[in-house]
């Protein structure tokens, strides 16, 4: 295992470095049988190899994710166009269905590639097993289900209705109607689903998906995951990404809001009544000037008012990491406090001898001792207090310098203790070999002995 992730680092290292110390494909040093005989010609080492079908898997993963936001704003356009023409299909919306169908014909396509891409690239770096294939490897199931949410659009041969029910506006009875959505208005609102594109459009290209980066997270032990990179991008991020799903989260569920609601409510005609519904639903505020007529609505603002829960805790924790100081910050702040006291404990000091020279000068004592003077004791109170209170952030500076030192010390005690453990392992390993070469010797010594005596 050790000898596998000292592999992947030099790979990945003697892709950025333009091996140094030669060419892994050529000469052979780690090489596992998995170097091409293409990457052979011309000449690449297993870590530039490894950098170029990253860089292809990234470029198809990020290809597939625009096209697929590409359709569904065109999709968008299609709903609001028929809609501005009391939903009447014409031979310019049948011409965008087509066109929009094609652009799903071209994601999926693009999603095969990449995913392809990614089982070879799962083989050479070892998190697929020689043996497994693209189906027991899982990412043919991956391709389907993704292909599947892909796949939902409007062809321009589908056509059908979805009922629902709405409460009338104004009716004190609070009655109930039937309503429908177009097939156009119901599948665009399940198009909404590909915004997770979004997502995998960062994580392409974000610092943390890099060859040296996953044989960093290999060596470490870490599953190198979605879940860990997402995690690693809030932490790194935090304001970015909370803001970031915020504002699409809002603009989503209005428009999702809009659609569901203009058929029980003229009201939702406009885009700014959804809009305000969905702002004070996700601020936890519903003043109730407007709310949702229809069922579909309802099921909308629910689901947006669960999600908007979490995105306040995930606010409040990027506001808190943002407020906090790191242990550097938090010892020179300290610094600058004990050095600002200095500064008026020196002024209060000149201010206490001024007030007793004074005194002393005006004869203004009238047989009272100086510490019995007012104006004195004052200037004195003003001055013990501001130096007990520099002794005490003093004595705070230097508990933390300890901790400090401390805490230096068990990482440098940790990093010692995984290094020795790492060394008896390779001790092990040689003695191992040192074993194994012994016993074929003596193997070839009695085979060698045995031909003699034939």
């Amino acid at each position: 295992k050790f000898a596998t992730k000292a592999a992947i680092l030099q790979r990945a290292e003697s892709g950025k470095k333009k091996s140094k110390l030669g060419r892994l494909g050529s000469s052979g040093a780690f090489n596992d049988g998995t170097s091409t005989k293409k990457g052979q010609k011309k000449g690449l080492s297993v870590g530039a190899q490894m950098e170029e079908m990253n860089l292809e898997r990234k470029t198809r993963g990020a290809i597939c994710g625009v096209i697929a936001i590409v359709s569904l704003i065109l999709q968008i356009f299609i709903v609001e166009f028929k809609h501005q023409n009391q939903d009447q299909d014409t031979s310019f919306t049948f011409a965008l269905k087509v066109t929009n169908s094609i652009l799903v014909a071209i994601s999926i396509g693009f999603l095969g590639l990449y995913y392809i891409t990614d089982f070879k690239i799962g083989r050479k770096t070892m998190d697929v097993f020689e043996g497994d294939t693209i189906f027991s490897s899982g990412h043919l199931i991956l391709f389907i289900i993704e292909a599947l949410v892909l796949l939902i659009h409007s062809p321009p041969i589908l056509t059908f209705q979805v009922p629902s029910s709405a409460m009338t506006p104004g009716n004190v009875d609070r009655g109930w109607h039937n309503v429908s959505y177009s097939s156009d208005e119901f599948l665009c609102v399940l198009m909404f689903t590909r915004l997770y594109q979004i997502w995998k459009i960062i994580f392409f290209f974000s610092s943390s998906n890099t060859e040296t980066s996953r044989s960093i997270i290999v060596w470490y032990e870490e599953d190198y995951s979605h879940t860990f990179l997402a995690k690693a991008f809030f932490y790194q991020n935090p304001f970015l990404s909370s803001a970031g799903l915020s504002i699409c989260s809002f603009f989503a569920f209005s428009y999702i809001v809009m659609v569901f609601e203009r058929s029980g409510d003229i009201a939702y005609e406009s885009y700014s009544t959804s809009l305000w519904l969905i702002l004070v639903t996700m601020a936890t505020v519903g003043y109730g000037d407007v709310y949702p007529h229809t069922a579909f609505g309802r099921v909308t603002v629910a689901l947006c008012c669960l999600l908007s829960v979490a995105q306040i805790a995930l606010i409040i924790s990027a506001v808190f990491k943002g407020s906090q100081l790191s242990a550097k910050q938090i010892k020179v702040v300290h610094v600058l406090e004990h050095s600002k006291s200095q500064t008026e404990l020196k002024i209060r000091a000149a201010k206490s001898i001024a007030t007793a020279w004074r005194l002393y000068q005006k004869s203004n004592l009238g047989g009272k001792k100086l510490e019995q003077v007012a104006v004195f004791c004052e200037q004195l109170r003003h001055f013990r207090t501001l130096r007990k209170k520099l002794s005490v952030s003093f004595d705070q500076g230097t508990e933390l310098l300890f901790k400090e030192l401390l805490t230096m010390r068990e990482q440098s005690e940790t990093m010692l203790a995984e290094m020795e453990s790492k060394f008896a392992k390779m001790q092990n390993m040689l003695t191992m070999m040192d074993n194994s070469i012994e016993s074929k010797l003596r193997d070839v010594s009695l085979q060698l002995k045995e031909a003699r005596r034939r």
